[in-house]
């Protein structure tokens, strides 16, 4: 009994730092672990502190820490949520990426939809896409379709992104990216060259977009993808609005007029052939097609490179805080949470009869609006809601649709479940996404494998994506 009352003696005075204390006072600590000190020695056996554990599981453990923590350089560390102890001490996450479960994970941080894929960006500026790749819309070099994610060739850096598509036997589709430092790429589908990039015919992977003046499109602060063209915005000298594609008389980037070109734009929404900008001054202007009145300028006259003033009784619409498109309709949403839409009748958020509305009116059951998603061909638009943490949908009602087997509408705002608390979502013509929390839920139909879980078969509740590491 003295041999081990001195041995423990000299491997106290030989510590350099101090010993942490146990809570116990009938415990010593012996450098792992409190234990306590028997007639027999060092007793190996468990701790108050240690009951209920697996010696093996938790070596790593030290005394005083709360459970399901570890001591880190010299403080208590949850290892299952620290970026800087992922798993165990002195294991960092490399920026921006998180640690959850005790693994490092690369969050999605966007969501973008087309009628037969899906794309999404994480936080470290990566893509990754899912569903038909027929004409390489996927972007990672080939033409196979995907029932779960791959990863778009050659993007690491990709701030903002972009799908569109078309349903039908060609099952074409295409999308853009804007590039941290500015630039914007392409792929996928590139009939008679509406991508703007250099080569001809489909691009499976991305390729820059290319000027008149054949350098790469530079300098760009946002882009969206339209079915027929693309457009991005350029922040230099004056704030430019540039579209590229089949739509008007240009191939490579031209410039869209007026609109204005001090500050820079809050946002930009594409759609098939028709496209609005909340400018600097909040209010909102469109251009393109104007069959059903989805410019909102109070006329149905076309406008291919001249951009219009949305109105609202005659004065135009202003404290604009975004906007989304759709085919034939677009709606925007004021500083103060209130929605109002114009164009197709279907799209307005208000009960039939209806006619086509020329100009903006009000949905009346949304004033706690704190964003908006619209998708293009016949589709949906959806809202996130203040009040409730809820998002809204109306158009067509993609969870009916899928339940009864036909296309179902909803004309008023209607709840979709299991989606609550979205920070962002994107819906294409049958299927929808949106980011909760750290995952991307899909729900819809699944003819192409577009929702991304492994199978073809629809959904109308929403179901969690697995990303690639």
């Amino acid at each position: 009994m003295r041999r081990h009352a001195l041995a423990l003696a000299a491997l106290l005075a030989g510590c350099t730092e101090q010993v942490p204390a146990c809570a116990d006072p009938t415990l010593r600590f012996d450098g792992t672990r409190c234990v306590a000190v028997g007639d027999g020695g060092l007793d190996a056996g468990p701790s108050p502190l240690d009951a209920g554990h697996d010696a093996g599981a938790d070596a790593g453990v030290d005394a005083g820490c709360p459970a399901g923590e570890e001591a880190c350089g010299g403080a208590c560390v949850d290892v299952s949520t620290s970026a800087e102890h992922c798993g165990t001490c002195n294991t960092p996450c490399a920026a921006p990426r998180a640690c959850r479960a005790r693994a490092c994970v690369d969050d999605p941080v966007e969501v973008s939809t087309a009628p037969t894929h899906t794309c999404v960006r994480r936080a470290s500026g990566r893509v990754a896409c899912w569903g038909s790749n027929q004409h390489g819309q996927l972007g990672d070099g080939s033409l196979e379709d995907r029932l779960s994610p791959v990863a778009v060739e050659g993007v690491t850096d990709a701030a903002a992104i972009s799908v569109v598509g078309v349903v039908g036997a060609t099952r074409a589709g295409n999308g853009c990216l804007r590039r941290r430092g500015g630039q914007v790429l392409c792929w996928g589908y590139n009939e008679r060259g509406r991508l703007g990039v250099e080569a001809p015919g489909d691009q499976p992977a991305p390729a820059a977009v290319i000027t008149s003046g054949g350098a790469p499109l530079a300098g760009a602060a946002r882009v969206g993808a339209g079915w027929t063209y693309a457009c991005a915005t350029v922040n230099d000298a004056a704030t430019r609005l540039l579209c590229w594609g089949l739509f008007g008389t240009f191939r490579a980037p031209a410039p869209i007029t007026a609109v204005p070109t001090a500050g820079e734009i809050v946002e930009l929404a594409v759609g098939v052939e028709h496209a609005c900008v909340v400018a600097a001054d909040r209010r909102a202007y469109c251009w393109g097609t104007n069959t059903r009145g989805q410019l909102g300028d109070g006329t149905t006259t076309p406008r291919p490179t001249s951009a219009a003033a949305v109105r609202q009784g005659g004065v135009e619409l202003g404290g604009l805080s975004g906007v989304a498109v759709t085919e034939t309709s677009a709606c925007a949403w004021r500083t103060s949470g209130v929605v109002a839409c114009w164009g197709d009748r279907e799209r307005l958020g208000v009960e039939p009869p209806i006619d086509d509305a020329l100009d903006a009116q009000d949905v009346p059951t949304l004033t706690d609006v704190t964003g908006l998603f619209a998708g293009q061909y016949a589709s949906a638009t959806c809202a996130t809601r203040s009040s409730t943490d809820e998002v809204v949908c109306w158009g067509i009602d993609i969870v009916r649709s899928v339940r009864d087997g036909a296309v179902r509408l909803a004309y008023t705002p209607t709840a979709v479940v299991g989606i609550e608390g979205a920070s962002q979502l994107s819906v294409a013509t049958s299927h929808a996404c949106a980011l909760v929390g750290p995952e991307v839920r899909c729900w819809g139909r699944n003819d192409f494998g577009q929702l991304g879980d492994g199978t073809r078969d629809p959904r109308a509740d929403p179901v969690s994506v697995v990303l690639p590491p």
